[in-house]
């Protein structure tokens, strides 16, 4: 019983060995030594989790005892965030429908009086 043990355990040693090497030669070919790879690589991570950002603060905030606080702050700066995001596609909005399509109807309009002019 106590070889079966052994032979168990070294069974186990050696899988997670094994995988320890899998993953460190994965690792190693994935993280490219050339700066434009490294500035590409960094560039998908942050988009990853800036996209995935409301899942990525949920698995920080089930931490027990500290996942509250470490989401706590940047919890409050999504919301700030989104808050500022929102402002601004407002704003963008207004000032389209006041000031751009104002400017694009006025153009139509000189622009088809021109036309109707050249044909007459």
């Amino acid at each position: 019983m106590r070889e079966l043990l052994t032979d168990a355990w070294a069974l186990v040693v050696s899988i997670m060995s094994g995988l320890a090497d899998v993953v460190g030669n994965t690792m190693a070919l994935a993280i490219a030594k050339d700066p434009f790879w490294q500035g590409v690589e960094i560039t998908i991570i942050i988009g990853a989790i800036a996209f995935k950002r409301k899942k990525v603060l949920a698995l920080i905030d089930r931490i027990p005892v500290i996942g509250a606080a470490l989401a706590y702050v940047p919890a409050k700066l999504d919301m700030i965030v989104e808050r500022i995001v929102d402002g601004a596609v407002r704003a963008y909005r207004l000032v389209k429908s006041k000031v751009w399509d104002n400017a694009i109807s006025w153009i139509k309009k000189v622009d088809s009086k021109i036309r109707k002019s050249s044909i007459d």
